[in-house]
């Protein structure tokens, strides 16, 4: 693997070239790393944020966020599972022919040379260009080329993106006008071949070239004596020239007639290649009517047939080009024509292989620059657009801006960076991407969103840029780090989807050098310390703004472990590195380790994560009675327990999760008691997700009801226990002694309200003639029973609350039977 050393003499990231010190940490936070933000609001300048006096308030509102009736981390792990599963690709690598060229074996218009003159030496068969002919979309450009063609101009200019299929309408185009044969060919061009010295290599040996000139700046500076000249020897042959250029080239002075290229449909590409192959052997000269029948009659019945297979839908919803869709067709059809039925296991695996060398060789192209004035600007947009896929247009812009200073810096160390502002179209630098108009506010505001095409070149792109380029290794992971660590600051609007591209690049470099990444980034972030707990060289506000630009870095560190854990490449590895933070005296990295064990760490490891969060509880008591003058401003009071024991039970771990609150109640002490019962209101805010998918859309019944009225064992933990199912009334009653004392809480009116507030919805949810049913209201009767046990003081207030419901209920005429 190239690339694979580590440079002793570099510090670790985030302490060297960052403004923030090692010693930074999070006002909204506190120290514990794991700040829930309050919709996309940049972070507080309230000078109570540094100070005592703002330490309770502060905690209460980072869990409790009225505005939206759920947890603020709730949805930023549903945004990142839904981009988790979007671009998910295996790391296998393998070849594949590439192309918009359908049947045809070689791939002509990728391997143009660079330099060189003179015509092609590869001259086009007449028999591959008649399977273009009978397998291709025909488009009207191509037709109107074709016209053009046959003017006394013999030339004619088409003009589009090289991976749109132009290639193919130019051929067809040629084949129209010259009726190519094995002695009069068609030929290629090199693309460096300027229209003097292509006028001397026309001879009566081709009937059509094709010179692709995209880029080339000789284009724009032919003069009009050239051109007649070649015109001239073209006619004089009875050949014709098709020469490409792309969207925004420039071509100067001349005159030559150019016709804009209409990019097939790709579905109708796959469709008709697809056909194209599985022509039966007898049609020794296939015909265009052979391909429509087979596209009416086997393409269809195979593409259903195939749909069933996941790695098949998502290639199909995301076909990016032509070349895409040939690629597609020409694997279904070489599982097709093994002879036997086709394997939905077999055929995901093969789906994986292929599609990934696909999509390396399109990261490879996508990182190649056309000419050295435009390195490394290109290909910081490339990597940028691909690691903040879902953001706004303008945080693609800067952030790219930023890595391509960092790219300029590593390959002219004491050179400066300039270029002409106008030279490039931001379009050219963006291909692999779309752009759309979404909606960000509820005044209707829009905002420019980049979108991959292909989620899963993502993934691909910083594999490739990573092990491929050695020298972009350190800018491409310094500027990972600075989009974390700045993304309050820096993108206030934007924050979420930034750290969240940051992060699943970040895991996707770890998986590949673990030891680099460890040591350079997880371990530097998992040990920072607010300056909330010292710094005292620090102004209060130097320190809120050190604050605000790290605070997210220990919960980017959380996920990076999740997704090595889940993923499986590394998990050994980094559980050893969450276990050794367990261990550690300093707080910071026992933080750090517990926001990790709350994520799908649990569904992997649930009796390592039930241990850990158990000993995080204790330690909250401990830290209290020692009365540690660090407690109260080091360590928010169990904020980060209760975010760990929410994000196991969304991941799978109920029971446990529910079982360790529970049983552990009677036993707490204040501080964490305090933390269980933030974390069962945590809990009882969650929705129920609409399927088994980790990215399944939420539904408004709440899970942790759901799961009440339906108990079940977690996966794998049926063994050891008494029973084959949970006691459910046990657990209600726990749950309502936690539920009381929130309810009956007079020292935190935020805490009461949510309690209440929360209350009400499952109450509501179980009566209502829409989502109730007779199971969830039998289970609300029981939790407000079990809460009129709990705690003496409640009983008249639970009975007022329930006058007034009925009241309500009866008024709006939807009764109250339960």
């Amino acid at each position: 693997m190239a690339g694979g050393g580590r440079p002793a003499a570099d510090p670790p990231d985030g302490t060297n070239d960052s403004a923030a010190p090692q010693d930074g940490g999070n006002p909204n936070d506190n120290g514990d790393g794991h700040a829930a933000a309050h919709g996309n609001q940049p972070p507080r300048k309230n000078p109570q944020a540094v100070e005592g006096g703002g330490d309770k308030r502060r905690e209460r509102e980072e869990w409790h966020d009225t505005g939206h009736g759920a947890d603020p981390d709730d949805r930023i792990r549903d945004l990142r599972a839904e981009r988790l599963i979007k671009g998910a690709v295996s790391t296998t690598s393998g070849n594949v022919t590439l192309g918009d060229h359908y049947r045809v074996t070689n791939s002509f218009f990728l391997t143009a040379p660079s330099a060189g003159d003179g015509s092609s030496d590869a001259p086009f068969g007449p028999d591959e260009v008649e399977s273009l002919l009978c397998a291709r979309v025909a488009t009207e450009s191509e037709y109107e080329l074709a016209r053009r063609l046959r003017t006394d101009d013999r030339i004619a200019l088409l003009r589009g993106r090289d991976d749109n299929g132009r290639y193919t309408s130019a051929l067809c185009a040629l084949a129209h006008v010259g009726v190519p044969t094995k002695d009069r060919p068609l030929k290629r061009v090199h693309p460096s071949t300027p229209f003097g010295a292509l006028a001397d290599h026309v001879d009566g040996t081709a009937c059509g070239y094709l010179l692709d000139a995209s880029g080339m700046g000789w284009l724009g500076e032919s003069s009009e004596t050239d051109i007649a000249k070649l015109r001239s020897v073209l006619s004089e042959h009875d050949a014709h020239l098709v020469v490409l250029v792309d969207e925004d080239d420039e071509v100067g002075v001349v005159r030559l007639h150019s016709v804009e290229h209409d990019p097939p449909d790709k579905r109708a590409v796959l469709e008709r290649t697809l056909g194209w192959f599985l022509l039966p052997p007898e049609a020794v000269v296939p015909s265009r009517a052979d391909v429509d029948t087979a596209v009416a009659g086997r393409v269809g019945r195979l593409l259903e047939q195939v749909g069933t297979v996941h790695g098949v839908r998502s290639w199909l919803r995301t076909l990016e080009s032509p070349a895409d869709a040939s690629t597609l067709a020409r694997l279904l059809s070489e599982e097709t024509e093994r002879g036997s039925a086709v394997l939905p296991h077999e055929l995901e695996a093969r789906v994986a292989e292929v599609r990934t060398a696909h999509l390396r060789s399109r990261a490879r192209e996508l990182l190649r620059s056309a000419s050295s004035a435009h390195s490394p600007i290109d290909q910081a947009y490339v990597i940028a657009a691909a690691v903040l896929d879902g953001c706004t247009l303008a945080t693609v812009i800067e952030a790219a801006e930023g890595l391509a200073d960092r790219l300029q810096q590593a390959e002219l160390p004491e050179g400066k960076w300039r270029r002409r502002t106008f030279a490039r179209p931001l379009a050219r630098r963006l291909r692999h991407v779309e752009t759309e108009q979404r909606d960000t506010g509820a005044d209707g505001s829009t905002d420019t969103i980049v979108v991959l095409k292909q989620p899963q070149l993502r993934n691909v792109l910083v594999d490739v840029v990573w092990q491929e380029y050695e020298a972009a290794r350190r800018p491409l992971r310094k500027w990972l780090v600075q989009l974390c660590e700045r993304s309050w600051s820096e993108f206030p609007d934007d924050w979420r989807n930034v750290q969240i591209g940051g992060g699943i690049a970040l895991a996707r470099l770890a998986e590949h050098d673990f030891s680099e990444i460890a040591t350079k980034v997880l371990e530097p972030w998992a040990h920072l310390r607010s300056p909330l707990s010292g710094g005292e060289d620090l102004s209060r506000s130097e320190r809120q703004r050190v604050a605000s630009d790290v605070g997210h870095c220990r919960r980017v560190v959380a996920w990076v472990v999740e997704q090595l854990v889940v993923g499986g490449t590394q998990r050994s590895r980094a559980l050893n590195l969450l276990e050794t933070w367990m261990r550690e005296s300093d707080r910071s990295p026992r933080n750090t380790a517990v926001l990790a064990f709350g994520t799908r760490v649990a569904e992997i490891e649930p009796k390592r994560v039930s241990s850990a969060i158990e000993d995080a509880l204790q330690r909250l008591d401990q830290d209290f009675a020692r009365d540690d003058p660090l407690s109260a401003r080091g360590s928010p009071p169990g904020h980060i327990v209760a975010a760990a024991v929410e994000g196991a039970f969304d991941a799978g771990m109920r029971y446990q999760a529910l079982r360790l609150l529970t049983a552990k109640a009677s036993s707490l002490g204040p501080a964490a008691t305090l933390a269980a019962v933030q974390a069962l209101l945590r809990i009882a805010s969650l929705k129920e997700r609409d399927g088994d998918d980790v990215a399944a859309p939420r539904t408004e019944r709440p899970a942790l009801l759901a799961w009440l009225d339906t108990p079940r064992l977690d996966a794998g933990t049926g063994a050891g226990h008494d029973s084959s199912a949970p006691d459910v009334e046990v657990l209600t009653e726990g749950i309502a002694r936690l539920w009381a004392i929130a309810l009956a809480m007079r020292d935190d009116k935020h805490l009461k309200r949510r309690a209440w507030s929360v209350l009400h919805l499952w109450d509501a949810f179980a009566r209502s003639p829409d989502t109730g049913s007779p199971g969830f209201r039998a289970r609300m009767n029981r939790l407000l029973e079990y809460l009129r046990r709990a705690e003496p003081g409640l009983r008249e207030e639970i009975a007022h609350y329930e006058k007034v419901r009925d009241r309500i209920a009866a008024h709006r005429g939807a009764g109250t039977d339960g």
